[in-house]
């Protein structure tokens, strides 16, 4: 008996595999934290030269009359003015010359055009927003603006690190020790975050904790401890849990406007994650694919037990196994891919305006949906015994796409619809070769490799009487 006809008497999804489908969800939350908290954590604040002769000098020693015009001297002489035709950023990167500024403030007047310098002394920044952040922390202005971006670079890397390591892990020691291998660091390099004393330190502390993706472990569960009619519902719900944990960070960013607070309260819940191992199975279908059949066996019964059934007196299990259900994976994942990519290349050609923003809130909505639908896709495209870094191999494409993207974004600087021209040519290719794919919908999960390499894939038109019903359909059959 292969674990799919176990499934059909425990249920689909019955009330043993909702439990854990629930500790799952909760558990992804703080992944969409920890993603998120680096956009308030190193928020833009305005800033400008600290300027000692002018923080100094005492105005109120003068009459009413030069007390106004020393005050309006100081205000002038605080920061150069923008001017696009010389240097960028004059104002928040460069200050007067401290002879220039100390000869207009005795003789009380700028008679003349003073020289600059770039800033000598630091920095004082804007904290009526953010009470601090690691931009204001570390300096990260002017000839250093770009080291915020490069934090969020290696972030990504430490996401496409572990989608490799974990995910083999994975496949080699169970998901369940792995799983909150994964808990653990994340939620130790997410407190350990606050404590930094350095820019490196963070950086690399960020990429510990991007490394640490639970989302490798997780989804191959999501996919493994359901039947083929839940399957698709328990890939989306999660994208949920997500959005969720985006949500949560956003309002801890509202209320807590310092960065070492923000972070320290947004990494300790996590740790509530470890008072589910007690309750927390490891999957009966990798236990199986690993032929600890008696383990199996024993989660399986401890499953029927919960979900109120009866399994037969005996039973063993052998190796071998064989709105997105209407469909199919493959179109739905193109449609979203070609409406995210056709979206931005509207938005080149639509002002700036309501009518812009719809247009990119509908391609928002497209990438959005092809993300929740390509991880448990790519789950259901490979076997059990590989599927976990099968998943983190394939997100590992993804995660170079989200290192190169803020780099990507700087080709405006040289012509400026460049920058949605490279996302849209993106999105629409890969609509256009996921149809390659093979179709997983109403599919049982494919156990060992032999059984992927003999799926064959066959588009089979229906007669003219049909096509009232379908147009086509896509028959995936397996070669015995």
């Amino acid at each position: 008996m292969d674990f799919d006809d176990v499934l059909k008497l425990l249920g689909d999804f019955g009330r043993y595999q909702k439990r854990q489908y629930a500790m799952v969800c909760l558990i992804v939350i703080p992944v969409a934290i920890h993603s998120l908290s680096h956009v308030f954590i190193s928020a833009k604040t305005n800033h400008g030269c600290v300027v000692p002769e002018l923080q100094n000098f005492n105005c109120t020693n003068s009459d009413s009359v030069e007390r106004e015009a020393c005050i309006k001297i100081k205000q002038n002489l605080a920061r150069p003015k923008d001017d696009v035709n010389t240097i960028p950023n004059e104002a928040q990167c460069w200050m007067y010359t401290s002879e220039d500024i100390t000869e207009a403030l005795f003789t009380n007047n700028v008679s003349r055009e003073l020289d600059i310098t770039l800033c000598t002394n630091g920095w004082e920044y804007d904290t009526s927003q953010y009470k601090s952040t690691i931009i204001q922390e570390f300096d990260l202005v002017c000839e250093k603006a770009a080291k915020p971006s490069l934090s969020q670079s290696f972030f990504f890397v430490g996401t496409l690190v572990g989608s490799l390591v974990f995910g083999a892990l994975a496949d080699k020691f169970g998901r369940k020790p792995v799983l909150f291998l994964a808990v653990g660091l994340q939620c130790g390099s997410g407190i350990l975050t606050s404590f930094v004393k350095s820019f490196a330190a963070y950086t690399a502390l960020r990429f510990i904790t991007a490394a640490a993706n639970m989302l490798f472990s997780s989804l191959p569960l999501c996919t493994e401890t359901v039947g083929v009619s839940k399957r698709t519902y328990a890939g989306l719900v999660i994208e949920f849990f997500f959005a969720f944990g985006l949500i949560i960070m956003a309002g801890l960013a509202y209320f807590i406007r310092e960065w070492r607070t923000l972070q320290l309260v947004a990494s300790v819940p996590g740790l509530l994650n470890f008072l589910y191992i007690p309750f927390f199975p490891e999957s009966a279908r990798w236990l199986i694919s690993q032929k600890r059949y008696d383990e199996a066996k024993k989660i399986t019964e401890k499953a029927a037990t919960v979900n109120n059934v009866n399994l037969p007196t005996y039973f063993h299990f052998s190796e071998h196994t064989v709105p997105l259900d209407y469909f199919g994976r493959r179109r739905s994942l193109s449609a979203t891919l070609l409406l995210g990519g056709v979206a931005c290349l509207l938005t080149i050609f639509i002002p700036m305006g309501i009518g812009r923003l719809t247009v990119a809130m509908v391609g928002k909505f497209g990438v959005t949906a092809a993300f929740g639908i390509i991880f448990f896709y790519t789950a259901e495209l490979y076997p059990t015994n590989i599927r976990s870094v099968a998943v983190g191999i394939c997100s590992t494409s993804g995660r170079i796409g989200a290192i190169l993207s803020p780099y990507i974004l700087h080709l405006s600087r040289y012509w400026a619809p460049l920058a949605m021209l490279t996302f849209s040519v993106l999105a629409i290719s890969s609509g256009v070769l996921v149809l390659l794919l093979p179709e997983t919908a109403n599919r049982k999960l494919p156990d060992t490799m032999d059984e992927v390499t003999q799926l064959k894939i066959s588009v089979t038109k229906l007669s003219s009487a049909e096509l009232g019903e379908k147009e086509a359909i896509t028959q995936t059959t397996l070669i015995s």
